[in-house]
């Protein structure tokens, strides 16, 4: 839902996470609910409100094996007014997550609707395959992905990765285009520690939907795709971090069948009185677009700066600006936080259209100038 220029207060009201589990069955519910109203100077109004109830059971089968269960739904309700007139809205209920997972210290199985994040770049991700989050949202709400994964992490403390996805239609992360419907996905990653930071590699494949992309009234259409990506992040003096991905999407109804990206990253916290820590990246992307049609390639450069202010209140500046379309976005936050309660004033300054990275995130959708408040509590 895009949310307009203006004043957005935030009302977030989150459950603590779950405490380890005994050996005898635990059972808590968890509770999230969010509202959101927003205003602005030529009479949009907006509201949204969101509640997220989760239910967790879990118990160690083992002295070495616990099980768990969770479950929790997303149910959200906005609109959207101008000049007093509602121009649009909608209601939905979703499921959020929904899985179990059988779990030792160093193996997990988890089957279920999950979110899957990896890769070691902050800000913009070449390896967002499978979340929409947002480095600028403070709740980092993302839609999670139907699958079973399996981790595994050695003394040495390398891990490997599997996972196999269905049911998963729409777009994510950066794709252009949605799955084939029943149809599975599956992938794999592997990181290892490597000369005193670490290095991962990265597979996934897929059946790519390719019928947005062909003439009006064609018949569906449907082409394989296989991503793979590297990562690695090392701190020598400055943290350093790159990651890459590279998309081959066996069709010609696309511009290209290789699809490039990458992203380089470095941070210092300089001694400058509670430390002044200032990140920097650079990204590229080049997506499918259909045959024929101009490339919608992305060039973005992101400064950011965090200062805490004694133990209760953090200071982040960020800018963000995409070359080719020579477009800039500003980002100015306070946070507080407390025990139990979290406070986030928020100033923004974009352009009037929605930004082109992280697509569907909350944050990308803040568009013009205006302030968000977004209160969080937490028991």
């Amino acid at each position: 839902m895009r949310l307009h220029s203006g004043l957005v207060v935030s009302i977030v009201i989150l459950a603590a996470p779950g405490a380890a589990r005994a050996q005898a069955p635990v059972f808590s519910i968890e509770a999230a609910a969010a509202g959101v109203l927003s205003t602005a100077s030529d009479a949009d109004r907006q509201y949204l409100l969101r509640a997220i109830p989760q239910i967790d059971w879990g118990r160690a089968v083992s002295t070495d094996w616990t099980f768990d269960i969770t479950a929790s739904l997303s149910a959200a309700t906005g609109a959207t007014y101008l000049s007093g007139a509602k121009v649009s809205g909608d209601s939905d209920v979703d499921a959020h997550r929904v899985w179990a997972r059988l779990a030792s210290a160093r193996f997990e199985a988890r089957v279920g609707l999950q979110q899957i994040s990896f890769g070691s770049a902050a800000v913009f991700r070449p390896l967002m395959w499978f979340d929409r989050l947002d480095a600028r949202d403070p709740l980092q709400f993302t839609k999670g992905v139907y699958g079973a994964l399996a981790r595994y992490v050695t003394a040495g403390n390398a891990s490997v990765w599997a996972w196999a996805l269905y049911g998963n239609d729409d777009p994510r992360g950066w794709d252009a285009l949605g799955t084939k419907a029943d149809t599975p996905e599956f992938g794999g990653r592997a990181q290892a520690p490597f000369l005193g930071g670490e290095l991962a590699g990265s597979y996934h494949h897929r059946v790519a939907d390719i019928t947005p992309f062909l003439p009006p009234g064609s018949p569906p259409a449907s082409a394989a795709e296989n991503r793979v990506g590297f990562d690695g992040k090392w701190d020598v003096g400055v943290g350093v971090w790159f990651e890459t991905c590279l998309t081959h999407t066996d069709s010609t109804a696309l511009r290209r069948a290789w699809q490039p990206s990458w992203t380089v990253g470095a941070d210092y916290t300089f001694g400058v009185g509670s430390g002044l820590t200032l990140l920097a990246e650079q990204f590229y992307l080049d997506p499918a677009v259909p045959a024929f049609a101009p490339s919608a390639a992305l060039e973005l450069t992101a400064v950011t700066a965090t200062y805490p202010v004694g133990v209760a209140n953090m200071l982040t500046g960020a800018f963000y600006y995409e070359w080719r379309r020579d477009d800039a976005y500003r980002f100015v936050e306070w946070r507080r936080t407390y025990d139990h309660w979290r406070f986030h004033v928020i100033g923004f300054w974009n352009p009037d259209q929605a930004s082109p990275f992280a697509p569907g995130s909350q944050a990308s959708a803040l568009t013009g100038k205006g302030v968000e408040l977004v209160i969080v509590a937490s028991y």
